[in-house]
């Protein structure tokens, strides 16, 4: 199974992950699809390119709360909720812990981990826009800024893999435990991940 994990658009068009898309089984769209937009910007956005594919979505703490009223209505959502896509389980948390910038799609730390669904395969995959705390993917200048009950989530449960985004700088992988922590890197650069999931996963960060 292969997937395209893209996270961090601000507002970008999908014109390069278009470009690639039909190579992927699934899609991971890890929140921060608009730049400080709502339904109607996520709608532009995304609508003509979730059309026929199987995408999987969490908003970011610069969408605000609408953005995830037409996730659902697009029926891609995993904030809250659990999906079944071929052989995986992708469930997911939208936002990011609270932070001196008051950014609208900001929670409190601990609603993260305790909103995610229990996962429930063995290919099971966790996306959040948050990254887990004190891991390679959650440095900023300032330090590690991460969730720190995602990470605990995360060592208790050990899904296969969590997709992240949020701390730009910090494109790159890491573990938890047995978990594959993937940040991508913001789309609105370039970057993506190319995902694969047989016997073994594999990971690759990639840009256009």
């Amino acid at each position: 199974m292969r997937v395209l994990a893209i996270t961090d658009l601000h507002g970008t068009t999908l014109d390069n992950a278009e470009s690639i898309a039909d190579d992927y089984d699934l899609i991971l769209i890890g929140g921060d699809i608009t730049h400080f937009g709502r339904y109607d910007d996520a709608k532009e956005i995304l609508s003509e390119f979730i059309r026929d594919r199987a995408v999987c979505a969490v908003y970011g703490n610069c969408d605000y709360a609408d953005v995830d009223d037409y996730l659902r209505e697009a029926d891609i959502s995993v904030h809250g909720r659990r999906r079944d896509v071929g052989p995986c389980t992708i469930t997911g948390f939208s936002g990011a812990p609270k932070s001196p910038f008051n950014t609208p799609g900001e929670v409190d730390d601990e609603e993260i981990g305790a909103g995610i669904r229990d996962v429930t395969s063995e290919c099971s995959i966790v996306l959040t826009h948050a990254p887990p705390f004190e891991t390679a993917v959650d440095m900023a200048p300032v330090g590690h800024v991460g969730s720190k009950s995602l990470h605990e989530y995360i060592l208790r449960e050990q899904p296969a893999i969590n997709i992240c985004g949020h701390i730009h700088e910090a494109r790159g992988t890491d573990r938890i435990g047995s978990t594959l922590i993937v940040n991508p890197g913001p789309y609105f650069k370039g970057y993506y991940a190319h995902i694969d999931i047989g016997g073994d996963i594999s990971c690759e960060l990639r840009s256009f």
